[in-house]
């Protein structure tokens, strides 16, 4: 839960192929139909990437949309945000802040 609350909004690429230098670094060709989170991870800073199956780019579209309805939509910044505009991992007094992040997306 906690790398889905501190994803940013330019940490996810739908419907883009990698670079070509990069596939073949990679070893994995790619096309603009592949979506991907490409991130470095906060704790370990490790660079992470990760293909995202139909059903979570479907997801991410949702995400995206929903959050450029709220303020200070960035590539730098959180893609979660609760509805008053906070992140799901901001710390609480009862420092259960990530029991907040809901599960599921609504119908």
């Amino acid at each position: 839960m906690a790398e889905i609350a501190s994803l940013l909004v330019g940490e996810v690429r739908l419907f883009q192929a990698h670079e070509k230098r990069h596939q073949e670094i990679l070893g994995y060709q790619t096309t603009d139909a592949d979506s991907f989170i490409k991130r470095i991870r906060r704790k370990n800073g490790v660079c992470g990437e990760f293909i995202l199956f139909p059903q979570t780019v479907e997801a991410m579209q949702w995400a995206l949309a929903r959050r450029a309805k709220q303020p200070e939509f960035r590539p730098d910044t959180r893609l979660f945000l609760n509805d008053r505009g906070e992140p799901y991992d901001k710390p609480t007094r009862a420092r259960t802040e990530i029991s907040r992040f809901p599960i599921g997306l609504p119908t």
